[in-house]
């Protein structure tokens, strides 16, 4: 039973390697320039909403933590992988892995502020649910060259793959600080 979880676990840091070493090559090979390229750490909170009663909810209520890496390898796409937690009503009693490819709506330059972005992406839960996943992100300030970016009211939409069922997903605030 826990040589499942094991191999799984590794295989999940294996992945996480991987991220941090694509980055370190050099910029031009993604066809970007310094400003517009980065790796950052992010950091949210997130709940989730079903589309019906609360028992058919793929995600149980609470308030979850979502915390991952961010790649920038050009002018528009984002990259991340991700773990999101459960943190209320219990701590950990639900965890989810992920990632997911991002648009910057418009293109990320040294002086640009504001953004927007939308995004496709998974969520494989431990206890084997598997959601697809489609966010909007409205309001980004912020960018590789400032360090920092704020995404502000992402809206999702959860699709589970196994029982059909739709669900929302809503993220206040997130904050990547690029390094």
């Amino acid at each position: 039973m826990y040589g499942k979880y094991r191999i799984k676990s590794r295989l999940v840091v294996l992945v996480w390697v991987i991220i941090l070493i694509l980055p370190a090559r050099d910029a031009e090979a993604f066809g970007s320039d310094n400003a517009a390229s980065g790796v950052g750490l992010t950091f949210s909170t997130n709940t989730f909403y079903g589309s019906g009663r609360s028992e058919d909810s793929p995600v149980p209520p609470g308030l979850y933590y979502r915390g991952g890496l961010a790649w920038l390898p050009g002018k528009h796409l984002e990259i991340e992988l991700y773990h999101i937690p459960q943190i209320t009503p219990r701590l950990y009693s639900q965890v989810f892995f992920g990632g997911s490819a991002g648009y910057w709506m418009l293109e990320r330059k040294e002086n640009s502020y504001l953004n927007a972005i939308v995004e496709a992406g998974f969520l494989y839960g431990l206890d084997r649910t598997k959601l697809l996943n489609l966010k909007i992100t409205p309001i980004v300030f912020g960018c590789p060259a400032f360090r920092y970016a704020e995404k502000f009211c992402t809206v999702g939409l959860l699709f589970d793959l196994d029982r059909k069922r739709l669900s929302w997903q809503l993220q206040l605030l997130a904050v990547t600080l690029y390094l």
